[in-house]
């Protein structure tokens, strides 16, 4: 009875995804792209593109702050903006939350509650999209208190019709202030990895880090001394080597103490007026394609966790491969393979036409699937299917590295090439990761990868330092720091 009864329980469920995703929630959804956004959405048309010119304009002006650092082109902001409660909470996010941001090897993603008011909602995703912007675009890694300063600096910034208004007050950090209370300036200075420091800490953290980027940026301008320059000296002395009160001695001409005391009396002053500069007028080309529900289904399966087997992406992923979505059969690929599911993941590899015009991400998908398929039956020693599945594979990955530099394809590549002992096509993509992701962490893990592989410790070194130097202060990424500052360790100690 038990087992009957779960049984039914499953079907329900899957009755109501299948219902639930064919349902008018899923039509109007339109994708919006941009130079350096790519954005999903059921808005009305109107907003959507607002949106869209908002965040190019945003990242327009935090790359004129960083005085024409960009060196290379970062890869696009992909975002979905829900507007309709039960597919946003399907992501299993917190209620509380507008938003949230990632940074997978295929790029930033983020993600917009359904709200009444976009721009704070857009606020949260700002502030992780301005660690992906630093990343991309400045040389080396700011102290932990600059970091997470100027993200919550500029994560404020508010884009009105004709100006741009640079220092706004986040009342939610004011009320942490109130609470949590101001760190003194030498404990915001010692904090070297936030992952590591309990909640308290962090708690204090970000407000005091807040406060003390809006001073150095804003004092001078609402009556209290400037410390702009002394404070970007610190910061370059610190990196040239010295110890943080060697560096701070030789830029600042008041002692830590006294700044902490004129931080205190700024966070009591009234006055803390930011600027305004004119709105940049942005030569913006935004190119509109209506998505089927299909195509919808297939994109958000990835954001409810379809490779986490969550059970609503998993629906939606099989209803998109049902009405034969590329996507959403490559992703069924995947999934029946690493399964174990062979006949399942061929036949679904075998209903897309690689004829069309598919994609980088679903030809990559495709070439992942294949691999998989390749191991399980070179496994079984069936030599015919093997094959086939190379043969599969490898088109696929060419296509895909022909449509672009797109880097998960660039990292098949490489370790195809270690894998084959290719030492020239090692050194091309190792030319490509550089010209093209050399800010991203990964593929500087992947180059040094390789120059290990080439015997060039000296290169290898160089590249896990850039790696070091890019990994934020997530807690995901603390086992990945540690474990390449012990591998750079091991190199300098000739290991």
């Amino acid at each position: 009875m038990r087992r009957m009864r779960l049984c039914v329980y499953f079907l329900l469920i899957v009755c109501s995804y299948q219902a639930y995703a064919t349902d008018e929630n899923l039509l109007g959804w339109h994708r919006y792209t941009s130079e350096n956004f790519v954005l999903y959405t059921d808005l009305e048309l109107k907003q959507a593109a607002e949106i869209v010119q908002e965040v190019e304009t945003f990242r327009f002006v935090i790359l004129q702050f960083m005085k024409g650092t960009e060196r290379k082109k970062a890869q696009p902001l992909e975002m979905v903006l829900f507007t309709n409660r039960q597919l946003w909470e399907h992501t299993g996010k917190d209620a509380n939350i507008g938003g949230y941001f990632v940074h997978p090897t295929a790029g930033p993603k983020a993600a917009i509650a359904p709200t009444d008011d976009i721009s704070k909602s857009l606020s949260t995703v700002f502030h992780e999209y301005i660690h992906h912007l630093v990343t991309a675009y400045v040389p080396f890694r700011f102290p932990e208190w600059y970091n997470e300063g100027v993200a919550e600096f500029f994560a404020t910034l508010a884009i009105e019709d004709d100006y741009v208004y640079i220092g706004s007050i986040p009342s939610f950090r004011v009320a942490g202030l109130e609470r949590f209370g101001l760190m003194k300036v030498e404990d915001i200075f010692e904090v070297e990895r936030l992952w590591d420091e309990p909640s308290r800490v962090k708690n204090r953290f970000y407000p005091s880090t807040w406060l003390l980027t809006h001073y150095i940026t804003l004092g001078a301008r609402n009556g209290f001394p400037s410390h702009y320059q002394s404070s970007m000296n610190f910061i370059e002395k610190q990196r040239s080597g010295m110890s943080l009160e060697e560096a701070f001695d030789a830029s600042f001409d008041i002692s830590m103490s006294e700044l902490t005391k004129e931080l205190r009396r700024y966070a009591r002053s009234t006055s803390k007026k930011g600027f305004a500069i004119e709105r940049p007028k942005l030569n913006l080309s935004i190119d509109r394609e209506a998505l089927s529900p299909a195509q919808v289904q297939a994109r958000l399966s990835l954001y409810y966790g379809v490779t986490n087997n969550s059970e609503i992406g998993i629906a939606f992923m099989q209803q998109a491969a049902d009405q034969q979505d590329p996507l959403g059969l490559s992703l069924l690929a995947m999934h029946y393979a690493k399964q174990g599911k062979l006949d399942e993941a061929s036949q679904a590899l075998s209903q897309i036409t690689l004829s069309e015009n598919l994609s980088t991400e679903v030809l990559y998908q495709i070439s992942s699937a294949a691999n998989v398929l390749m191991l399980a039956y070179a496994e079984q020693e069936n030599l015919a299917k093997t094959l086939s599945a190379l043969d599969m594979s490898k088109e696929t990955l060419e296509k895909s590295l022909n449509k672009g530099p797109y880097l998960p394809s660039l990292i098949r590549h490489m370790q195809i090439s270690i894998a084959a002992n290719d030492k020239e096509a090692i050194t091309a993509t190792i030319q490509e990761l550089e010209k093209f992701y050399g800010y991203h962490i990964m593929a500087n893990i992947l180059i040094a990868d390789a120059y290990s592989y080439l015997g060039e410790p000296t290169s290898e070194a160089v590249y896990l330092r850039r790696a070091l130097d890019r990994i934020s202060h997530t807690s995901t990424e603390n086992g990945l720091y540690t474990s390449l500052e012990n591998r750079l360790s091991g190199l300098n100690d000739g290991g």
